[in-house]
């Protein structure tokens, strides 16, 4: 019921109010990865016309937000910029898989990859603001309803990210927990289309990763 209301009826309810109203010029709308069907088998990486078979409540309130703003587009002939990112991590958040690892490393705390084959294309908080800051700045496209994929640059599986976490704590007593795990799965969009249409790029990862790492030590210092 939360996940109807927070991603549907609300965005409906902004929608129906702002039919007549000529100062809503833009909409850009935060969607998510979870409007893919889930990944276990094709290690394609998901471009925007991939298979739309989500398998959460969240997931499926996002998709059917996206068909109301893409109706709202066509009769008002207004533009809508539809961002489905991937996993969003990094500083200031303090959650999600990489602030676990980071978490446990500077305790000193083993980290455990309960699922190290899963692979992931992270995208930092930073990024994400971004994207929708060149959003704002695009004029020069048709007053209907686009989408795009919102994602960082490289495949990171979670056997790799520990490892990469483990290297920054490496004075530390730190250790792996790699648990023998074979399931696979591949989270990971093609952002081809917003890096050719939207004039942005994700940082690399590893820059992304230093930068958050740097900050959350501030944060307990």
């Amino acid at each position: 019921a939360t996940s109807y209301l927070n991603n549907f009826i609300i965005t409906k309810n902004l929608l129906d109010c702002t039919n007549n109203l000529e100062s809503i010029k833009k909409i850009i709308f935060s969607s998510s990865i979870s409007v893919y069907e889930e990944n276990f088998r094709d290690f394609r990486k998901m471009s925007e016309g991939f298979s739309l078979k989500p398998k959460t409540y969240y997931g499926l309130h996002k998709l059917k937000s996206e068909i109301e703003l893409l109706r709202w587009a066509k009769k008002n002939q207004k533009l809508v910029f539809i961002l489905r990112f991937s996993g969003i991590h990094g500083h200031p958040r303090n959650s999600g898989v990489i602030y676990n690892y980071y978490h446990s490393a500077s305790r000193n705390q083993a980290i455990e990859v309960i699922k190290p084959n899963f692979i992931f294309s992270f995208l930092f908080l930073e990024d994400a603001v971004n994207a929708c800051i060149a959003c704002v700045n695009k004029l020069l496209i048709p007053k209907q309803g686009h989408i795009f994929n919102i994602s960082g640059n490289e495949e990171i599986s979670l056997k790799k990210l520990s490892l990469m976490i483990k290297e920054r704590f490496k004075f530390s007593q730190t250790s792996l927990d790699i648990k023998e795990n074979l399931l696979k799965k591949y989270s990971v969009l093609s952002n081809k289309k917003a890096l050719r249409k939207l004039n942005w790029k994700p940082q690399s990862f590893e820059l992304a990763l230093d930068d958050s790492i740097k900050k959350w030590g501030k944060d307990k210092a």
